[in-house]
C-alpha cells in the first residue's frame, strides 16, 4: 500500500555481540516500504507513513531475530500508532524491520530497543542523517544533591557495555564544562550498580553538574544535565513555578535546618513593591506565595534569612 506523504526512514547498520556492541552510522536513506518483497506487514491502523530500518548482526542474522520497538524521540510526541514488523533477514547478517505509524518526527532523535529473550539493547539514531550509537549504559537514576558544604552525585545503572569511567563534569554560567572527578565503571555487566562521588569544593551561585560515559573504545556519552543552587548557605531553590506567574508563585525549596526567610519583590526601578515572609522546616518543601495585584511586568525576587544570606530570581507578571 503507497502514501503520498512517506517519511524518509534511514537505513541503519549496527553491531550485537554478547558482550559488546559498537556505534553505527547512517549509510542511505529510503522512502516508502522498502524493497518491494521485503517487509512485512505491520497492522498500525490510520492513514500511516511506513520506512524500513536495516540492522546488521555480523555475518549472519540471530536464530531469534530480536524484536524491535521505538521508546522516545527527542522531537514532539511520541508516534501512535506505530508499529515494527517482527524482522526479515533479507541477507547474511542483515535483519529488516518495516514500521508504521503516524505523527512520526522529522527531527531529532529516536530511541529503539531491541529484545531478544532476556537480553536488551538500546540505540538511538538522528532522524535527519548523521550517526548514532548504541547506549552503552542504562542510566536508571541520576541526582545531585547539596549537602552541607559539598555537592553529592549519586547515580544508578542497569546495564553496562563495555563502560570505561564516568567523568563529572561541572560548569556555571560564566565557565565551561570542566572535569571535577572520574568514577571507573563496571566493564560489561547486567546487574544493577550505583555510584557515588562528592564534590567537597563546589562553586559558589548556580552550578550544572553532567556525567560523560567513556567507552573502553574511547568514544563517550553525556547524561541530563542537573543543576545545584549554592547561593544561600544551607538552603537551596530547587525550582519556581510558574513563571511567567500571574496571582500565585511556587518556591520548591530544600533547607538544612529550621530557618525564618523573607521574600522581597522589587520592580525594575528597585522600588519594593511586596514583601512575604516564612518559617520553613528541615528538608523539601513548597512555599505558595499569593501575588498582591502590582502590575506586570519584570520583577526581581529576593530570599534573604537572619543570617545575612540571599538569593535573587528575576519574574515576569502578566
Amino acid at each position: 500500500m503507497c502514501f503520498k506523504n512517506l517519511i524518509a526512514a534511514t537505513a541503519v547498520f549496527l553491531s550485537l555481540y554478547t558482550q559488546a556492541q559498537t556505534c553505527y552510522s547512517i549509510s542511505n536513506r529510503t522512502n516508502g516500504n522498502g524493497n518491494p518483497g521485503t517487509c512485512g506487514s505491520p497492522n498500525c491502523s490510520g492513514a500511516a507513513k511506513t520506512g524500513h530500518l536495516d540492522v546488521s548482526f555480523g555475518a549472519s542474522c540471530p536464530g531469534v531475530i530480536p524484536s524491535m520497538q521505538l521508546i522516545a524521540v527527542t522531537s514532539g510526541a511520541l508516534p501512535s500508532p506505530f508499529c515494527f514488523d517482527p524482522g526479515n533477514c533479507i541477507s547474511p547478517g542483515t535483519v529488516r524491520y518495516c514500521f508504521r505509524g503516524n505523527n512520526l518526527p522529522s527531527s531529532g532523535f529516536m530511541t529503539l530497543s531491541l529484545v531478544q529473550g532476556a537480553t536488551t539493547w538500546t540505540c538511538s539514531y538522528d532522524v535527519n542523517g548523521g550517526s548514532g550509537t548504541i547506549l552503552p549504559i542504562k542510566l536508571s537514576g541520576f541526582e545531585v544533591r547539596l549537602q552541607s558544604s559539598a555537592v553529592q552525585l549519586n547515580w544508578t545503572t542497569d546495564q553496562e557495555i563495555n563502560n570505561k569511567e564516568f567523568q563529572i563534569e561541572r560548569s556555571n554560567s560564566d565557565q565551561p564544562w570542566a572535569l571535577i572527578g572520574t568514577i571507573a565503571g563496571k566493564g560489561t555487566t547486567y546487574s544493577t550498580e550505583h555510584y557515588h562521588f562528592a564534590d567537597e569544593q563546589p562553586a559558589k551561585g548556580i552550578s550544572y553538574y553532567r556525567l560523560k560515559q567513556i567507552d573502553i573504545d574511547g568514544r563517550s556519552t553525556y547524561s541530563n544535565v542537573l543543576k545545584i543552587d549554592n547561593r544561600m548557605k544551607g538552603l537551596q531553590l530547587t525550582q519556581l513555578y510558574p513563571n511567567p506567574a500571574t496571582d500565585i508563585i511556587n518556591l520548591q525549596l530544600q533547607s538544612d535546618e529550621i530557618a525564618d526567610i523573607d521574600a522581597r519583590f522589587y520592580d525594575l526601578s528597585g522600588r519594593q513593591v511586596f514583601l512575604t515572609h516564612r518559617k520553613i522546616v528541615k528538608g523539601n518543601q513548597t512555599w505558595r506565595i499569593n501575588l498582591p495585584k502590582i502590575g506586570t511586568g519584570v520583577y526581581e525576587m529576593i530570599l534573604s534569612d537572619n543570617n545575612g544570606g540571599t538569593l535573587s530570581e528575576k519574574i515576569l507578571i502578566n
